[in-house]
């Protein structure tokens, strides 16, 4: 492998490249150097876990190059999608899902390490500031949370990641300045109404039952796992959904969406609108202009060529809903 401590890059034009006369030679260029750079983003992760790197600077520091890394391999790949043979797709795809989650968990046991804040909310009434996200955060976020119906809700605020979990009954809002640059961990939440208003760096949803979920943009990946009839709008480069049944999905990807052990999965495009979304775009590092990946879902459990699965379909037009800031 190259010096670890040599910055990646990935500076192939697409829109040039492709305009070229030899397309297939072009995208050929492309696709291989995403491959070479993903494989050296692999081997840093690889050299990491085994604390084997030689990179200069804390593993946290590399571990955010590599997370930019992956988003633009991720968004040429979405670039080049429709040049490529379905099963190639499928395997970069794949190879970076996987990248990702694995620059999660290194996340996640970062932040174990230095002991997570968890802080039980209250019985009965409105949340106190110290059962939120953080007492630390600003009142005007705080203010936008509602009553909790649960007993035994907690929520996660350390380092690089915030989020919630068991709780039940609640609507919240996460303001942008408290998004930016987090990883969002909603889990084992019931009849819960969350809006994410901002651009976030990952959206990890796991365990939901009946809750509606309305998100900005997300800089990288939406991983959702183990939910129930749920509804999700969300913009992201990457949505990957495992072990889940009975949902209905808005959505905006730089690439397809990846199924898994899942049934009953309806997508419709991305209708959410509220104040500052197209500055969102920009941040997140997302095109804002409409296209059609919201209906190229591979399932990975239904491999026959040329038809659609039958465990995903899409949403008809005079069902889809629109969301917002004034959704709540």
């Amino acid at each position: 492998m190259a010096n670890s401590n040599t910055p990646l890059h990935h500076e192939i034009h697409v829109a040039e490249d492709l305009a070229l006369p030899s397309k297939r030679a072009a995208v050929y260029k492309i696709v291989q150097s995403v491959k070479d750079d993903l494989t050296s983003v692999e081997e840093r992760l690889g050299e990491i876990a085994a604390g084997t790197t030689t990179s200069t600077g804390s593993d946290g520091k590399v571990v955010e190059d590599l997370a930019k890394t992956l988003q633009q391999l991720q968004a040429t790949l979405g670039d080049t999608a429709e040049y490529l043979p379905a099963f190639e797709q499928r395997l970069l795809q794949t190879r970076i899902f996987n990248a990702n989650r694995v620059l999660s968990d290194r996340r996640s046991q970062a932040n174990a390490s230095q002991g997570f804040s968890f802080r039980r909310a209250p019985k009965t009434g409105k949340l106190s500031k110290t059962s939120l996200v953080g007492s630390d955060l600003p009142d005007a976020v705080l203010a936008t949370s509602k009553t909790v119906s649960s007993n035994s809700g907690l929520s996660i605020d350390q380092g690089d990641t915030i989020g919630m979990q068991n709780c039940s009954g609640v609507e919240k809002k996460f303001e942008r300045s408290v998004l930016r640059g987090k990883d969002v961990v909603l889990s084992s939440l019931v009849d819960c109404k969350i809006f994410l208003e901002g651009t976030a760096s990952t959206l990890n949803l796991k365990n939901l039952k009946g809750c509606l979920v309305i998100a900005g943009p997300i800089r990288t990946s939406v991983f959702m796992t183990g939910c129930r009839d749920c509804t999700v709008a969300v913009a992201c480069q990457q949505l990957r959904i495992h072990d889940s049944e009975n949902l209905r999905c808005y959505v905006h990807l730089t690439s397809g969406g990846i199924v898994e052990d899942t049934k009953n999965c309806a997508f419709a495009p991305y209708t959410v609108s509220y104040p500052g979304l197209d500055c969102d775009f920009v941040e997140a590092n997302l095109r804002a202009e409409t296209n059609d990946n919201w209906q190229h879902i591979e399932d990975f459990n239904y491999v026959v060529s040329n038809k659609r699965s039958p465990n995903w379909t899409v949403i008809p037009e005079e069902e889809r809903k629109a969301f917002g800031d004034t959704s709540f």
